[in-house]
This record gives structure tokens, C-alpha cells and sequence, in this order.
């Protein structure tokens, strides 16, 4: 359990690679949902940064938990190329783009060899998806943190959203990630000669209407 005073000298960020559908029609109680609501909540509350995948479903990231909870940092998928994957949610709820495609992750004995790309000497798989592009993201805020100087890591990724990159992504044709500007926001370290902002960043995008669950 974390406690205020156990923060005190620690710059802390939580990155989960979870997720899935709200089964819920209406956003707002997505991005509401009591059980992450309280938890993600109750971190950011203890300065604590929480960055979430935006899931792999190429569709409204508001429908989907925990990427809806508006506390959250959600990171959709970008391509080699920077280009927003072709899996990545994407809408008023994701606030940062990052890559996500073809990325070296530890293998795992759950994996059959027909669902990644296994490595020549067997220790790491290559995977695709927001789960692999969110765990850059949170390492992108402890960078942040200690440009800084501060163990509230949720300073830090006001940071981070407010020096993210935009201009730098295609999207598809058929994506409707482009609709929303955040989703034209690509993660970066910090750099040096940095003015960094730490004003809160809020998502001017809409969030979309309720539909059947």
C-alpha cells in the first residue's frame, strides 16, 4: 500500500499494460468506472503518474477501461514510420502517441512461436501493440521527473504531454485518429535547452456521443 510519506523522496510511475471494453454505451461512465476511477485516482492523489495502454481495437479509446479514466496518461501506437498503428484506439482519450510496433520484449513460455516474432538467441519476442508503447511513455516521465527535480511524477507528465511532438504523424486514411489533435501528439524525452510547462494539459477533443454496449 502507498502511503503519502513513503513518496516523499521517490519519484514513482505506474505503467499498466491492461485493458478491455467498458460494456457500457455511455463514455462518461467509462471514464467514470468506480474500480479504476478509485485506484487511479487515489495514485495521481499521491503524486503518482499512471500511464495506460489505449488498447488494440482501432476504435474510441472512451469505450474502453482503463483508458477512458480521465486521470490517467493514455498512450495509443505509433508505427516505424510514424504513422498511428492501424490497431491503436485513438479519440479524446488518448493524450500521447508513442511507438508501439515491432518492439524487443521478454519472452514468455505463454507465447507460441505463430503469435511473435521470436529472436534468434530465444531470450526476447517482437510484439506490436499499446502495450508496448506505453511502458516508453512512463520511463519518458521519470525522465521528466528528474529534469525537474520532483518526486510528483504527475508534474512530470504535464511535462512530457506539453513537449510532445505534433505534425510528426500520418494517420490512414480510414483512421479516425486525426480527428482529434492529441492523437497528433508523439512522446519524447526531454531535451536539453528545454523550457519545460508543467500546466496541467486537457484534451479539446470531443467525447463521443453514447452508443449501444
Amino acid at each position: 500500500e502507498l502511503k503519502s510519506d513513503a513518496l516523499a523522496d521517490e519519484a514513482v510511475v505506474v505503467s499498466m499494460s491492461l485493458g478491455g471494453y467498458c460494456y457500457s454505451g455511455d463514455p462518461e461512465d467509462c471514464m467514470n468506472d468506480a474500480t479504476y476511477s478509485e485506484a487511479i485516482n487515489s495514485l495521481v492523489d499521491l503524486g503518482v503518474a499512471v500511464i495506460v495502454a489505449a488498447g488494440n481495437d482501432d476504435d474510441d479509446a472512451c469505450f474502453y477501461l482503463p483508458s477512458a479514466v480521465t486521470a490517467a496518461v493514455t498512450v495509443g501506437a505509433t508505427t516505424l514510420e510514424d504513422q498511428v498503428a492501424s490497431y491503436s484506439n485513438w479519440g479524446a482519450c488518448v493524450d500521447v502517441m508513442a511507438p508501439g510496433d515491432y518492439v524487443a520484449s521478454a519472452a514468455s513460455s505463454r507465447l507460441d512461436d505463430d503469435e511473435a516474432l521470436l529472436l534468434d538467441d530465444g531470450t526476447y519476442y517482437v510484439l506490436s501493440g499499446t502495450s508496448m508503447a506505453a511502458p516508453p511513455v512512463a520511463g519518458a516521465v521519470a525522465q521528466y521527473a528528474q529534469a525537474l527535480g520532483v518526486t510528483n511524477t504527475t508534474i512530470a507528465a504535464n511535462a512530457m504531454l506539453n513537449a510532445a511532438v505534433s505534425g510528426e504523424l500520418a494517420f490512414d486514411e480510414n483512421t479516425q485518429a486525426a480527428d482529434c489533435e492529441t492523437n497528433d501528439l508523439l512522446a519524447r524525452t526531454p531535451q536539453s535547452g528545454d523550457a519545460l510547462d508543467v500546466a496541467a494539459v486537457a484534451s479539446s477533443c470531443p467525447v463521443p456521443e453514447s452508443r449501444d454496449p
